[in-house]
């Protein structure tokens, strides 16, 4: 039984239309076709009420890390 690598996808989001999800969803969608699961910080949760800018992106900076942690790779986006 071999083990799925599991590869966390990074690249900028702040400031892009978008957030640049588009681009996160397609690069996750690739990479799952040809086998990787993907940990895609597109796809956490955006419920940020009640939080500013600040809390808002250290928040899921936070979320992000910890998921980081647990992949085998990264790949980053341009």
């Amino acid at each position: 039984m071999s083990k799925t690598t599991t590869v966390y996808l990074s690249g900028p989001m702040s400031g892009l239309p978008d957030n640049n999800f588009p681009t996160f969803h397609a690069a996750a969608h690739a990479l799952r076709k040809i086998g990787y699961e993907v940990i895609n910080p597109a796809e956490f949760t955006t419920d940020v009420n009640g939080l500013d800018d600040a809390a808002a992106w250290r928040k899921f900076m936070q979320a992000d890390i910890k998921a980081l942690v647990d992949c085998q790779a990264i790949v980053m986006l341009p």
